[in-house]
């Protein structure tokens, strides 16, 4: 069988999908295959106040009433029960030593609440993946794009004109009931398939992961019947009531030795939890599935507060804890003749701080304004704009792994690290001001300057530290040096010690829901 497209985009993700519409829009005859089929686990699950503005802003371009809701916690939860997400007011971090119950501090010095929003109702939210991509895939088929779901690629080549992909489809996977061997050809090919690299050799490649800073590996899986945190807290003695929101409904990060622990609460009692290995370190973890679990149960064991909120915990999916040794790819170029490649599938740094969504929705809403100066479905994107597209991609991830491997740098000493993660929020809070510097402000060159003295400062500390000739007054120099540096850009009063690390907004005042 033989289905011609003039897009074809492989990946049904919601990027995926949601370029798929944006160019169907257009009136582009649009092509979208995937290996495997909906629902599915996937992480990549928190979404952000940067993330919940293009959100809305795609869904009016686009005319799509039942994307928006998507875009704040008090409208997500009106498409319960064929979508589940969990509330986010903001961000949350707690220090663990190994061996000892989390200590509060009466001053907060051993946690950080950063608050993205007012309101439960305005607020971000989780998504719990297999159910947001089923439903935006699910809306291909109104839109008259072809889901063809189930695909197994066997070779990708490129002519001429035209991409021809052949392949063998399971008969009944998708919203078009095609199986066995199948040929697609279309002018432009999308790869919207994550880490998959299916253009890679094609579309000549490199890996240039070692670029990248951050090296980290991870253990994860949605589980049930998990102690909010809030309550352990208590348990512990922690003072709860000074918090800007519960402090469990948001991104969870309980700072370890080995790196963090991630938890994002679902409104279905389900909660995504993994364990990020930290792999610059001297005694970097084998992180692989067979050893997945012995690893699981001996970060619990080590840090006893962890264990206490696992106590009655049991994993719901995967079968069996999902593992990744490195979680970073990086290949390029990003974009070429007849092709680009979504942001995920030209490169990941990490999960700390969420910029995973944010970035996707970016790259989907200027893939749409590239195709929509073209002349209808005869035309595609030029060489040039396609070149400086992969560049733009190139130098986003490379920004975003300088901001990420910094944090890491400063796990060390969890003040210093607090200050960095500020330096973090500085970016991001003017990202979301003012968006025409590109994602996460890349273009702004005076604050990339500014950020990488901050981060050179905090790798020459962690480098003392590592030698064992680093004091505490070395670090609070810094963390003052840092707070006067940055601070022609912390516009939302960031690394205020009268605030003890416990910040009510930061996001902009505008968000409705």
């Amino acid at each position: 069988m033989k289905i011609d497209s003039d897009v074809l985009i492989i990946g049904s993700g919601f990027g995926g999908c949601l370029t798929a519409l944006s160019l169907r829009k257009l009136g582009y005859r649009v092509c979208v295959v995937d290996k495997v089929t909906h629902p599915r686990f996937a992480i990549g699950e928190s979404s952000t106040p940067l993330a919940d503005r293009i959100l809305k802003r795609l869904a009016a371009r686009l005319e799509l009433d039942w994307l928006a809701p998507l875009s704040a916690y008090g409208t997500a939860q009106s498409l319960a029960p064929e979508v589940t997400v969990g509330l986010k007011r903001g961000f949350s971090y707690f220090h663990h030593a190994r061996e000892t119950a989390f200590e509060p501090c009466g001053n907060h010095a051993s946690e950080l609440l950063v608050a993205a929003s007012t309101s439960d109702s305005i607020s971000d939210t989780h998504w719990l993946r297999s159910t947001v991509d089923h439903y935006i895939a699910r809306q291909l088929a109104n839109a008259d794009v072809k889901l063809i779901e189930g695909f197994s690629i066997e070779k990708i080549t490129k002519g001429n004109d035209c991409w021809l992909v052949r392949g063998t489809c399971q008969g009944g996977a998708g919203h078009d009931d095609v199986g066995g061997p199948l040929e697609l050809t279309s002018s432009f090919i999308i790869d919207a398939s994550g880490a998959g690299a299916v253009l890679a050799d094609v579309a000549h490649q490199r890996d240039m992961s070692g670029e990248l800073k951050t090296n980290t590996g991870a253990i994860f899986g949605h589980f049930c019947d998990v102690k909010d945190w809030n309550d352990v807290y208590i348990g512990c003695g922690g003072e709860h009531h000074a918090h800007p929101y519960v402090c469990h409904y948001a991104a969870v990060h309980h700072l370890i030795e080995e790196g963090w622990v991630w938890q994002l609460k679902f409104d279905n009692g389900v909660t995504s939890c993994g364990v990020v290995f930290d792999q610059t370190q001297a005694d970097g973890v084998a992180i692989n599935e067979e050893n997945a679990e012995s690893n699981w149960r001996r970060i619990l064991r080590k840090y006893p507060s962890l264990e206490t909120q696992f106590a009655k915990a049991q994993l719901v999916t995967p079968s069996r804890l999902a593992a990744k040794e490195r979680l970073q790819h990086l290949r390029m170029p990003g974009a070429g003749e007849g092709w680009l490649a979504l942001p995920s599938a030209v490169g990941f740094v990490d999960p700390l701080h969420s910029t995973g969504i944010a970035h996707t929705l970016a790259a989907v809403e200027q893939i749409a304004e590239m195709f929509s100066q073209c002349k209808g479905r005869v035309e595609f994107p030029t060489h040039e704009s396609l070149l400086d597209y992969g560049t733009q991609v190139h130098a986003e991830i490379l920004w975003i792994d300088e901001l990420v491997s910094m944090c890491y740098s400063a796990m060390f000493d969890f003040s210093l690290f607090a200050t960095a993660t500020m330096t973090y929020f500085v970016v991001v809070t003017t990202a979301e001001r003012d968006e025409s510097d590109g994602f996460l402000s890349v273009r702004n060159l005076e604050l990339v300057e500014c950020v990488g003295q901050v981060s050179a400062r905090v790798r020459e500390l962690r480098r003392r530290h590592d030698h064992g000739v680093i004091s505490d007054d070395e670090i609070c120099t810094a963390i003052a040096w840092i707070r006067e540096r940055v601070e022609p850009y912390n516009r939302v009063g960031l690394m205020d010690p009268a605030k003890r690390n416990l910040y009510r907004h930061t996001a902009p005042s505008d968000k409705t829901v």
